[in-house]
């Protein structure tokens, strides 16, 4: 969650994994000659005051340096779901 993003304060990457199977491989990677949603390997995301992001554990991300003179406030944390979900024979209680 985000609280104070000043200008310039730097933006966060989700990365994918090399080993992650997409619709290319390491040893095989054709040129892309423009980057959409299917083939992107990195999605990069400008934060702005009160926004949350949620996303699995496993994603690697990084956060880009913070070129402003002001302080960037933000708030990590994990969630785990609890409870009843799905229904008739596909029904999952955690």
């Amino acid at each position: 969650m985000y609280f104070k993003i000043p200008p310039d304060s730097g933006e966060i990457l989700f990365h994918v994994p090399a080993m992650f199977p997409t619709y290319v491989t390491q040893t095989v990677l054709p040129d892309i000659v423009e980057s959409n949603i299917y083939n992107m390997r990195e999605a990069v995301i400008q934060p702005v005051d009160g926004m949350i992001i949620l996303f699995p554990s496993h994603l690697p991300h990084t956060i880009n340096v913070n070129n402003s003179d002001e302080k960037r406030y933000s708030l990590a944390f994990n969630y785990y779901l609890k409870g009843a979900f799905g229904f008739d024979d596909c029904y999952l209680t955690l």
